[in-house]
């Protein structure tokens, strides 16, 4: 069972920080060799070359591919996406540093966004949903509802709660598809939240498989 919250003090701790740093650099036009590449841009404005999907370290193109604002994962068939230019896609080492079961993150400058994805046979949605609720003092449901994304049928739950002296909300989505399920999980303080609502709504909604 993959859990979220082996690293919340950590990230509690960057939230207080309000600092990420850009942990990849984005690679250079392959004609003019200008750094123009910008996460939503495909072609290069300076001289008008199509810009390549780019490899993440450590990773074949085949695995992982970033490619503007959206993350592509072949192993576990699915794309997901961030939904601006101020977010920042954490892969590899990064990403499992972060929380050693996520295989990408997301981070704006006070918020945090992660997929887990595993595979559990035997499982209704609704079981798998009460084991990896988030585990937050004093926990509320705030609201819960069914959703379908791509024809993929999900829960969708918010969540409020403390850890240690911050007050949360948690935003998690999970989607089965035959024998495996996908954590999407979105969550900041509480005070910001309202800031990244829609946006934690965007990228669950922007999951898809892709088979």
């Amino acid at each position: 069972m993959k859990h979220w919250s082996r690293n919340l003090f950590l990230v509690l701790v960057i939230l207080a920080i309000g600092m990420i740093a850009v942990t990849q650099e984005l690679p250079k036009c392959p004609k003019c060799q200008q750094t123009t590449y910008s996460s939503w841009w495909k072609f290069c404005p300076a001289c008008g070359a199509k810009l390549p999907e780019f490899q993440l370290e450590g990773k074949s193109a085949e695995e992982e591919v970033v490619l503007g604002n959206v993350y592509k994962n072949a192993k576990w068939t699915f794309r997901i996406e961030k939904p601006s230019d101020t977010w920042t896609f954490k892969t590899g080492k990064d990403a499992t540093s972060f929380n050693e079961d996520s295989i990408v993150v997301m981070t704006d400058k006070s918020a945090f966004a992660m997929v887990i994805p595993e595979t559990m046979s035997d499982m209704t949605l609704k079981e798998y949903e009460k084991i990896v609720m988030p585990k937050l003092e004093d926990k509320v449901v705030v609201a819960h509802k069914e959703i379908t994304t791509a024809g993929i049928p999900g829960i969708m739950d918010e969540v409020e709660g403390g850890f240690e002296s911050g007050q949360i909300i948690w935003k998690m989505t999970l989607f089965k598809d035959g024998d495996n399920f996908y954590q999407i999980h979105c969550w900041t303080l509480k005070q910001v939240f309202n800031k990244y609502r829609k946006e934690c709504d965007l990228i669950a909604r922007s999951f898809k498989l892709e088979k």
